[in-house]
């Protein structure tokens, strides 16, 4: 008698851990899964900034070659308009 029950408190123990292992691990899952989707937010993000980054310095760029060669903006004078 103290054998089935030493055998069913086992049992049970057993199948209480495995189901306690399965809802860790999906409770894992869905945390991993959140984390992935927050890193590829974050990287889109960081990847439309040095964009952003690489505008600004690009312009910047444009004006210190244009002050270098002594080169300055056109004049409203200075435009001429060509009608077809």
């Amino acid at each position: 008698m103290k054998r089935i029950i030493a055998g069913s408190l086992i049992l049970f123990l057993v199948a209480f851990v495995y189901i306690f292992e399965r809802s860790y691990a999906k409770k894992l899952d869905y945390k991993v899964s959140e984390l992935d989707n927050r890193l590829k937010k974050v990287e889109r993000e960081n990847n439309r900034l040095k964009s952003e980054i690489d505008s600004i310095l690009s312009i910047e760029k444009m004006h210190k070659i244009a002050e270098e060669k002594k080169l300055k903006r056109a004049g409203e004078k200075s435009i001429v308009r060509l009608n077809k």
